[in-house]
């Protein structure tokens, strides 16, 4: 829910009371408590405010009796005798000469009523309010504030409020107005009933002055009201009543919770408005004047959708209106409704009004040197060609002229063009000027839409071309020149002397930024010029390469430090004139066409930078060929010069995917490929990894011959030549992930037969690596230890010799498999190998740590007595890079926290929390914190840690952390029954009651309360618990943060539980932390949750659905009033 603005001079407690009267009572009276709170503040500058505020507080008074006395139902009955009495006495009255409405004022007077006192003690008990309780004797007390506020004090006394005055009447009348909306929120939807009763009253005139009277101005109420008006006999009555005026919203208002559009007469207005009654039409239009001074945009968007239901020729009146609504700040250029009203009018031949209207729609408007919209992101390019569709033939070459403007305007904002000082970069844009594609910006948009007017207005009146041009051409800047161009070129014959002097213009042949315009339309014109302009037009293209050769020259000449030569100005003076021709080539004389294409398309080059690499064999043909021949091809193809796109590159992938197709025959005969480039091998290597990864049958033996000849490879391959690798570090790589994914799949990967090649080249890799062989280690690192280790052959290696001891625990015939947990002694060098790695300090040293710490939890199994050795080592080391490496690794990609370990890792625990909230350029925080904060709930449930850790975790850490460790906590909740789930269950306990303190930060608390709304996205948690807990939340102040599939549960749950079911589902819709809109969405759903509790019988869970219904009504939902219980309603 939306936080509720804080206005001045007011508590917490009174903005509240501010928010509940706006919903319940409407805005007006509301706005009433408010001044009375300033004025009781006593910070205005007024000198006797008691009076002020006395008088505030009896208006108050009088409305609250006034609208409270439909529930309360304060008729009083009167007997036949009393009723004689007072027809005789207006008998009486009319006799002596007064007239009909003085004497039933007179009668009205006289006629029994119930006293204040009576009123609110009547009020009070039907809104669930003891007659005697605090809010009853509170209202009473100030019963008589207005008249003491006048002469309750002595006239040396000051009129000023003063405590006094706020201990002995503000803050009892405070009490009451708070304690009545609190109560009446369970008793709305007296209002909806009366309303119904209004809605079938044939008299509309008396109806709406009961509503009037009767009813509060709060939206939820007049929304149902005028939902259910169908008829036009309300209007007249209504206006009169100023009740089809729009809600005033202003900058300071308080927020009410409700997400109700702001004019509810609104939609009545727009079923009216196509009415085929023209005097109904009428009233309607009378009624949109009324409110077009409006701002509210719930005024402009159904303004707008009346407006499009009138007759055109009706609608042209309201133009002017529509104009003004169409500002700044509106989201009015979105509604359908505006789109069409521009059509209407264009079909109707009101072009005028409709001309005006579109030029509003897509003014441009400048922003901080930008051209911007009305429109969105992307709208105006959405909306714009839709309407130039619908208005071009109409609007004629009048939308060319607007769409020019616009465009012109556009490019001087943002500086393409300008006369001070002067220059025109406007044909900086895209490549072609078309109304094809998609377009992107304003400039573009516009580009795109002039053009598209113009081909549809021609395409409709030929005639009509040259005052299309005449129309481009009051805007001299390049970009409209090339538009004319391109428009010309439509249609030259519409415009044969336009065409003509276009092309003879000596200022556009051969300039560049024009080329293609002219080019277009000089292949749709030239061919029909006479001879002389064509001849004329040519001596003028031979004459360009004249204009640029200077300038070529000298940086032929500042380039190559010499003057070119005769055949390098011809060749340029070739190249000039190939570019200034080629797009009209095919109506040049044959020789100069000839001449042109001799040189080829001048966007060659261009193209070739788009076209993919090719392969001298592809992926099918590969697959089909015997390993020995594809071998011999390998070792032998060398790249062409003649076929520069024939490369490696895409040899390798064509490799690659022949491989992948044919894993069986490329493994088997895997070592036949030991002599081909490195390039090729690693293909070949990755090929067999992504087979392996999927479970695929190879041949272990062939794959791992093939990895034997690269252990003592080092250095550089000798092979020469783009695509190829320059060093083995690549391939060696490829091969140890290949084998260690072979490990990892146990008795599924790799044969057993294969221990001893196996167990020789995982060494053999280790002591053949290095740990400087990445070239962004330190990058890596900074985001991510254990790949940053692994990314190194040393790490990879050392990674190798983990993976090795869980592949030999398969195999129950190895002595690691008969005894696993005692790995390390059937493995010495393995040991060894770890033994170094920790022994290593400095920026090296991290590379083995940060590798151990990934397989902390496997280590745990097979290497305890190492784990324990190395503790202290690991974890309590002064050296923070070191120690940091093993515990970033564990946190980031380990298998989960260590229990056993936790006591000695409690400083890192410690250390991390403190760091929590930092941010490190680089880092994973993120990621890293979520997995951290997993940890934490783990080892709490399991009760591992000192308690001072979650302390500090529950004081220090940022809430993002400690949502996060609350949302896991819903995964841990649904464990079996037993110890654990109740040790969850107690972090979740804690956390409320840290919440519910009264020194609690309510807004921080509830990003991690609020988590409890995620719980109900898990299954196998106790549903009593949960609902419990929510309940529990909710009257902390907290609401659910997640309710989208909140409902659907609890629904779920009312069939088991239909007690728990609806107490809970009706806390939370009176919880106003929670909008209860988002409660409402889920409306079959509520229905059968409120089904469940009212099947019971049971008085509390019947009293809670009525509780819950009712305050649905005051948000606007009326959808389940039809289950309330006839004594409740």
């Amino acid at each position: 829910m939306v936080e509720e603005l804080a206005l001045p001079d007011m508590s917490e407690e009174q903005r509240h009371t501010a928010s509940l009267l706006q919903r319940l009572l409407g805005k007006r009276t509301a706005d009433r408590y408010v001044d009375f709170c300033r004025l009781a503040a006593g910070t205005l500058p007024l000198r006797v405010s008691v009076p002020l505020a006395g008088h505030a507080m009896r208006e108050i008074d009088a409305i609250l009796r006034q609208l409270l006395a439909t529930p309360a139902d304060l008729t009083v009955t009167v007997s036949p005798e009393a009723q004689n009495r007072l027809d005789q006495a207006g008998a009486a009255l009319r006799s002596l000469g007064y007239i009909q409405q003085a004497a039933d004022r007179a009668v009205t007077t006289l006629a029994p009523k119930h006293s204040h006192r009576e009123q609110i003690e009547r009020i009070c008990a039907t809104l669930g309010l003891a007659p005697d309780g605090d809010v009853a004797r509170s209202w009473k007390s100030v019963m008589a504030a207005h008249a003491k506020a006048h002469y309750g004090r002595e006239l040396h006394q000051s009129l000023e409020v003063d405590a006094q005055f706020r201990s002995e009447w503000q803050a009892p009348f405070d009490t009451a107005v708070r304690g009545l909306m609190v109560a009446l929120q369970g008793k709305y939807s007296a209002y909806i009933r009366r309303l119904d009763e209004l809605l079938a009253m044939p008299d509309r005139k008396a109806a709406v002055q009961a509503l009037s009277r009767e009813i509060p101005g709060a939206l939820p109420l007049l929304f149902y009201f005028f939902e259910r008006l169908h008829s036009a006999d309300w209007l007249d009555p209504l206006a009169e009543h100023r009740l089809l005026a729009a809600s005033w919203v202003g900058l300071d208002d308080i927020d009410d919770g409700l997400r109700l559009q702001h004019w509810p007469a609104g939609r009545y207005l727009v079923r009216m408005a196509a009415s085929s009654d023209p005097a109904v039409r009428a009233r309607v239009v009378a009624a949109l004047r009324a409110v077009g001074g409006s701002e509210d945009q719930d005024v402009h968007w159904h303004g707008a959708e009346a407006i499009v239901a009138l007759p055109a020729g009706e609608a042209e009146g309201l133009v002017d209106i529509l104009k003004g609504w169409l500002g700044q700040d509106t989201r009015l250029p979105h509604s359908s409704a505006v789109h069409t009203i521009l059509e209407n009018l264009v079909k109707a031949d009101r072009h005028e009004a409709a001309l005006g209207l579109f030029g509003s729609l897509y003014r441009i408007i400048p922003e901080d040197g930008r051209a911007t919209t009305l429109f969105g992101q992307h709208m105006f390019e959405h909306f714009l060609p839709q309407d130039v569709r619908a208005c071009a033939a109409g609007l004629g070459t009048d939308l060319v002229g607007v769409l020019c403007e616009m465009l012109d305007a556009a490019l001087r904002i943002e500086r393409r063009v300008s006369d001070d000082p002067p220059g025109d970069y406007s044909h900086h844009m895209s490549r072609t000027i078309s109304d094809h594609g998609p377009k992107h910006g304003i400039i573009d948009a516009l580009v795109g839409e002039t053009v598209r007017s113009a081909r549809l207005i021609s395409s409709a009146h030929p005639d009509r071309l040259e005052a299309i041009v005449a129309e481009i051409s009051k805007y001299p800047s390049r970009l409209l020149t090339r538009l004319r161009l391109h428009v010309l070129s439509l249609d030259p014959a519409a415009a044969p002397s336009l065409a003509t002097s276009s092309l003879d213009d000596a200022d556009l042949i051969g300039e560049t930024w024009c080329s293609m315009e002219y080019g277009e339309l000089a292949a749709a014109w030239f061919d029909r010029l006479p001879d002389e302009t064509q001849a004329r037009i040519l001596g003028a293209v031979d004459k360009v390469p004249s204009k640029h050769e200077p300038s070529w020259q000298e940086r032929f000449k500042k380039s190559t430090g010499r003057e070119p030569n005769d055949e390098e100005r011809n060749h340029f003076r070739a190249s000039v004139l190939r570019e200034v021709q080629w797009h009209w080539r095919q109506v040049l004389p044959k020789d100069r066409q000839q001449d042109v294409e001799r040189h080829g398309d001048p966007d060659a080059w261009l193209k070739e930078l788009h076209e993919p690499d090719i392969s001298p064999a592809v992926a099918a043909d590969l697959a089909n060929r015997s390993i020995e021949d594809i071998a011999s091809f390998l070792t032998d193809w060398r790249p062409s010069p003649q076929a520069q796109k024939v490369t490696v590159t895409a040899l390798s992938q064509q490799l690659r995917q022949a491989a992948e197709q044919n894993a069986l025959a490329f493994s088997e005969g895997a070592p036949k490929f030991s002599g081909v480039p490195a390039i090729y091998i690693r293909r070949i290597i990755e090929a067999l990894t992504t087979v392996v990864r999927n479970k695929n049958a190879v041949s272990w033996g062939g794959i791992i011959a093939l990895t034997g000849t690269l252990v003592s490879r080092v250095g550089l391959t000798g092979n020469e030549g783009e695509g190829h690798d320059a060093d083995w570090s690549w391939t060696r790589k490829a091969a140890i992930e290949l084998i260690s994914v072979g490990l990892q799949l146990g008795k599924e990967g790799i044969s057993f037969g294969l221990e001893s090649e196996v167990r020789a080249q995982v060494l053999s890799f280790y002591e053949s690596s290095s740990p400087a062989d990445s070239e962004s280690f330190e990058e890596t690192y900074r985001r991510q230890v254990y790949f940053a280790a692994t990314s190194t052959s040393r790490g990879a290696a050392l990674e190798l010799c983990i993976q090795l001891i869980f592949w030999l625990s398969k195999n129950p015939e190895t002595p690691v498999g008969k005894d696993p947990g005692h790995a390390l002694t059937a493995l010495p060098e393995i040991k060894s190998i770890l033994d170094a790695g920790v022994a290593r300090s400095g920026a090296d040293g991290r590379i083995p740590r940060a590798v151990i710490g990934r397989y902390l939890g496997w280590l745990s199994y097979f290497a305890a007595n190492f784990l324990e050795a190395n503790a202290t080592n690991f974890f309590e080391t002064p050296d923070a890079q070191l120690r940091d490496a093993v515990w970033l690794s564990h946190i980031q990609m380990g298998t989960g926290p260590l229990s056993w370990l936790a006591t000695q890792m409690s400083d890192c625990y410690r250390n991390e929390i403190q760091r929590l909230a930092e941010n490190v350029p680089g880092a994973d925080r993120e990621h890293l914190t979520e997995r951290f904060t997993h940890y934490l709930v783990i080892l709490y449930i399991v009760d591992a840690l000192p308690e001072d850790v979650y302390a500090q975790f529950w004081n220090d850490a940022p809430i993002e952390a400690r949502r996060k460790a609350m949302w896991f906590l819903g995964t841990q909740l649904a464990l079996p029954e037993g110890e654990r789930r109740l040790r969850a269950q107690s972090y979740w306990d804690r956390r409320l009651l840290a919440a519910s303190e009264p020194s609690a930060q309510r807004t921080v608390f509830q990003n991690e309360i609020g988590a409890i709304g995620q719980f109900y996205y898990q299954r196998g948690l106790d549903p009593d618990w949960l609902m419990q807990q929510t309940i529990a939340a909710s009257n902390a102040g907290y609401g659910p943060g997640q309710t989208f599939h909140l409902v659907d549960r609890i629904a779920e749950f009312s069939s088991p539980l239909p007690h728990r079911a609806v107490e809970t589902i009706s806390t939370l819709i009176k919880n106003r932390h929670l909008d209860m809109m988002e409660l409402g969405v889920r409306s079959q759903n509520l229905r059968a949750i409120f089904v469940a509790g009212l099947s019971t019988g049971d008085t509390r869970a019947v009293s809670n659905v009525v509780d819950a219904i009712n305050f649905l009504t005051v948000a606007g939902d009326t959808s389940c009033l039809d289950l309330l219980p006839k004594a409740a309603e």
